[in-house]
């Protein structure tokens, strides 16, 4: 009994961490389904190339599907910072795009450390699959809290005869965008873009 306070303050703390990661799961990738949030993934739009950019590139890399996304973005009239995220693996990837003599290829638009490709900000997470993109006005996606989480515990039924103690951890919240905002956020697979963008060779 004497340790049980440092105890419980300790469990406490790592299942706030765990509910922490777990609202951010759901933010991220969340269907909407039964007590699920409808996360990102789900509120964003099928990314479709604009008709100008499609078949437009010879080689299309990561900065060129970035740099379409954005533009097909403020073509539909969001003039609001666009952040595009990606997967911590394209931190070296795109770090690491050399030319055909194996010199390393940093684009005149992209920042030295490359977080910033044109106007776009880059965020890197390891809640997105490698060959995916999350890239739009994220400020769009509301996620609205209607009670924080709160950390409770007790008996239950025979729990005491038992020793037993239930703990509950509990958040109330909920997400949505606006119709209106439709195609400020895209999602979708980074190879499937890069096709849609490349050159069709003429027979």
């Amino acid at each position: 009994m004497n340790h049980a306070p440092s105890v419980v303050s300790d469990f406490a703390e790592h299942a706030m961490e765990l509910v922490d990661q777990k609202i951010d799961d759901q933010l991220l990738d969340g269907d909407g389904l039964g007590t699920n949030l409808s996360g990102l993934q789900t509120e964003a739009s099928a990314f479709i190339v604009p008709p100008a950019l499609a078949g437009y590139y010879i080689a299309p890399n990561i900065y060129d599907v970035i740099m379409a996304i954005a533009t097909a973005i403020k073509l539909n009239n969001f003039k609001g910072q666009i952040t595009a995220i990606l997967n911590t693996v394209w931190m070296a990837k795109m770090a690491g795009i050399k030319d055909s003599q194996e010199r390393y290829i940093i684009p005149p638009f992209v920042s030295p450390d490359g977080t910033k490709v044109g106007q776009v900000q880059i965020k890197f997470s390891n809640k997105i699959g490698d060959d995916q993109i999350l890239e739009g006005d994220l400020k769009k996606f509301k996620a609205v809290f209607s009670e924080n989480i709160t950390y409770d515990e007790g008996y239950e039924n025979d729990d005491f005869s038992k020793n037993l103690v239930s703990k509950k951890l509990e958040a109330f919240l909920g997400t949505y965008m606006k119709a209106s905002d439709a195609g400020s956020i895209y999602f979708g697979d980074i190879s499937d873009i890069q096709d849609d963008l490349v050159v069709v060779p003429t027979p």
